[in-house]
């Protein structure tokens, strides 16, 4: 089957769970479409020991996944998402991000060690 026969299948799909995630109809199509250029360029490493279907879904989690990597690089790794752009977080908020960011550096300097 075809990269274009996968798209006919399931880009309403993937563009009903990225817009599910996103909940940006523009984002959900650009993300959609990327997804989908991904699939094209992947489509020789794909080895069928998947449905085709998860293996599309998984690149579709994944871009969607960057995506907020790349417009909330810190915030995204940290276990809540405390708006730093559009509000001021608490105090009890602050004292957990701070935590929360030094686990992070620690584990960072840890792995930096270790390889």
């Amino acid at each position: 089957m075809s990269a274009e026969q996968w798209f006919e299948d399931h880009a309403s799909a993937v563009y009903s769970y990225i817009l599910m995630q996103v909940r940006n109809r523009h984002t959900a199509e650009e993300l959609t479409q990327e997804t989908f250029v991904k699939v094209v360029e992947k489509a020789h490493q794909f080895d069928g020991r998947a449905a085709v279907k998860t293996w599309i879904f998984r690149i579709a989690y994944t871009t969607t996944l960057n995506y907020y990597r790349k417009k909330h690089p810190l915030t995204h790794y940290f276990d809540k998402d405390f708006h730093l752009f559009s509000s001021h977080p608490s105090s009890e908020e602050m004292a957990e991000l701070n935590a929360q960011e030094s686990e992070f550096y620690e584990a960072l300097r840890r792995l930096k060690k270790s390889q």
